[in-house]
């Protein structure tokens, strides 16, 4: 999971008021970040600070390898 970015699982629909991840960051941080805000989606930005998605806990946990 430290390995997979979060954009790999990402939707395109947006997640207004979730907890905001960079689109790059990993699974990994996605997991830890969605535990430590009681979360089970996250806003994904891109590099600008611009909306990129949203990456759902489901997303992860159904993800192939």
């Amino acid at each position: 999971l430290s390995l997979v970015p979060a954009r790999a699982c990402a939707s395109p629909e947006p997640a207004p008021g979730a907890p905001v991840l960079p689109a790059g960051a990993s699974l990994h941080e996605a997991l830890a970040l969605m535990i430590e805000r009681r979360s089970a989606r996250l806003a994904l930005v891109d590099e600008t600070g611009a909306p990129a998605g949203s990456l759902a806990l489901r997303a992860i946990v159904e993800r192939r390898p």
